[in-house]
């Protein structure tokens, strides 16, 4: 995304200025390149399954390739198609990938960010926690799971969407409400309506304020 390094951010914090009333706040995390590194999940997935299935790793990796061009990239991905269509390419049962992918722990718990877990407990101590994500509930909801950290998020709290920054989606989300968030273009969207701090984890540049580069430095920020 091509950032502008000229524009302007009004960020209304003023609300939340109090420091009473900051211990109240609920803050909400996106997870794909936020609390979860999505890439390597990706990365894994192959690797697990033209190994477990004995497939040529290069026939695999250009059917992926291809596969990722032609979804809805904004939704993200349909475990279940997913796995269908690998059966088909592959001649293999579509319900055994599909097993393979969802309860595969190791491939969750290896594609956490380091700095998740920590400010998990550190944040939860004073803050109530909740997801604010993008994608099918099911496949967001077994990361959530299968990374072990679902308990630390209330389910009161827990927001996932095909098409998170439609207005009415945002405006489901509680008055009290912090976003945390890899995308500039979620931000933007709504911080007419709630606080949002962008994390960067890659290299991109922007004139987004507060922005952090590890989630243990929301403490800060909400302590500022």
């Amino acid at each position: 995304m091509a950032e502008n390094s000229r524009r302007q951010y009004y960020h209304p914090w003023t609300c939340y200025s109090h420091p009473i009333i900051m211990e109240k706040a609920i803050l909400l995390f996106d997870i794909d390149y936020t609390i979860f590194n999505t890439d390597r999940f990706k990365q894994k997935i192959n690797e697990y399954i033209y190994h477990y299935f004995h497939l040529d790793k290069e026939k695999f990796e250009l059917f992926d390739t291809q596969y990722q061009k032609n979804i809805q990239e904004v939704i993200g991905i349909n475990i279940k198609d997913y796995s269908e269509q690998i059966g088909k390419e592959f001649s293999l049962p579509p319900e055994r990938i599909f097993s393979l992918i969802m309860d595969n722990q190791n491939l969750y718990l290896h594609s956490i960010y380091p700095d998740t877990l920590p400010a998990l407990t550190l944040l939860s101590k004073n803050y109530i926690l909740g997801i604010f994500s993008q994608g099918y509930a099911d496949f967001q909801m077994n990361k959530l799971t299968k990374m072990r950290i679902l308990p630390y998020f209330n389910e009161k709290y827990i927001f996932i969407f095909p098409h998170k920054i439609h207005k009415n989606n945002i405006l489901q989300l509680p008055k009290n409400g912090v976003i945390i968030d890899d995308k500039l273009s979620v931000v933007e969207a709504v911080i007419p309506y709630i606080p949002a701090i962008l994390i960067n984890r890659g290299i991109a540049t922007h004139s987004y304020k507060p922005s952090i580069k590890k989630l243990t430095e929301i403490i800060d920020i909400l302590s500022s």
